[in-house]
C-alpha cells in the first residue's frame, strides 16, 4: 500500500522509442526482443509495444530470452521469416550492443533501436569496433551534448555533490529521482502519512536531472519528462532529438 515508483523511466523510454520508429524511422515490421531476467527490459518493451498497439501498417512480433540465452537458432529463424526493417532489442545499450554485433551477421542492414546507455560511448566503440557500419539509436534520460541553461546548472548542482566528473544518464536519473522525493517530503506536513506522499509523487510535474518540478492539484495530471534519443555509427555519437512524453501515474 504504501510503496511508490519515482520514475517511470523504462515506460517513458519505451514510448518514446515507439513514437520515434512510428514517426521518423518510418520502420512498419518490428522485431522486439525482450529480456524475461530483466524488470527494465519487460518494461521499456511494455511502454514501447503499448504505444505501438492499433498503430496501422505496423506489426510486431516479440522474441523472449532469458539473458544470453537467447536461442540463437530460433531467433535466425524468426528474422528470416519476419525480415524486420528494425529489430528492437529491449535492454541497457551494454547487451544490446552484444546481440546486436550477433545479429548484424545476419542481415547487416537491419538497424538497432536499444534502451539506455548504460555505460558510455567507450564502451560501445569496444563492443561494436569490428562493425563500422552498424547503426544503433537508443534513449537515455540525460544529454550531455545538449548544450543549454538548464543542462548547465545541473552539471554544476551534480558537481558539488559527486566531485568533478559528468554524471552517467543513469546517476542523472538517481539524482532527479532523489531530488523529487525530497521536494515531496518538503510539502508533506509532518503529521502526514506516506499516503500523502505518495499522492504528491503521482501527480508532479518534473524536468529531467534538472530539479524543475511543480505540484500540481487533481487527479488527471502525470509525470512529464523528456526522454534524448541518440544515435550511433560508431564513428561518431552525437545527439539527435528530445522527445517530450507522457506516462499516466498508476492509482
Amino acid at each position: 500500500k504504501n510503496t511508490f515508483q519515482l520514475s517511470a523511466n523504462d515506460v517513458l523510454q519505451g514510448a518514446a522509442l515507439a513514437r520515434f520508429t512510428h514517426i521518423d524511422l518510418k520502420r512498419t515490421r518490428v522485431l522486439v526482443l525482450i529480456n524475461t531476467r530483466s524488470i527494465y527490459s519487460e518494461g521499456l518493451a511494455e511502454g514501447y509495444q503499448n504505444a505501438l498497439k492499433g498503430v496501422q501498417g505496423v506489426s510486431i512480433e516479440k522474441h523472449l530470452s532469458s539473458g544470453h540465452e537467447l536461442h540463437l537458432e530460433n531467433l535466425k529463424t524468426k528474422i528470416a521469416k519476419m525480415q524486420p526493417d528494425l529489430i528492437f532489442i529491449s535492454d541497457d545499450i551494454l547487451n544490446s550492443a552484444i546481440l546486436a554485433k550477433y545479429i548484424h551477421t545476419l542481415d547487416p542492414l537491419i538497424p538497432f533501436l536499444s534502451g539506455s546507455q548504460f555505460g558510455n560511448d567507450k564502451a560501445m566503440k569496444i563492443l561494436l569496433k569490428e562493425v563500422p557500419k552498424m547503426r544503433v539509436y537508443y534513449a537515455t534520460s540525460w544529454s550531455e551534448r545538449e548544450n543549454n541553461i538548464e543542462n548547465d546548472k545541473f552539471k554544476l548542482s551534480y558537481r558539488e555533490k559527486y566531485g568533478r566528473s559528468l554524471p552517467t544518464p543513469e546517476a542523472a536519473l538517481s539524482f532527479d529521482s532523489l531530488q523529487v522525493l525530497a521536494q515531496a517530503l518538503l510539502r508533506a506536513d509532518t503529521n502526514s502519512n506516506l499516503d500523502r506522499v505518495r499522492y504528491f509523487l503521482e501527480h508532479l510535474i518534473f524536468g529531467t536531472t534538472q530539479g524543475k518540478i511543480s505540484f500540481v492539484s487533481g487527479p488527471t495530471h502525470s509525470p512529464i519528462k523528456d526522454v534524448h534519443i541518440q544515435v550511433s555509427n560508431i564513428s561518431s555519437f552525437k545527439f539527435l532529438k528530445t522527445l517530450r512524453t507522457t506516462w499516466k501515474a498508476k492509482p
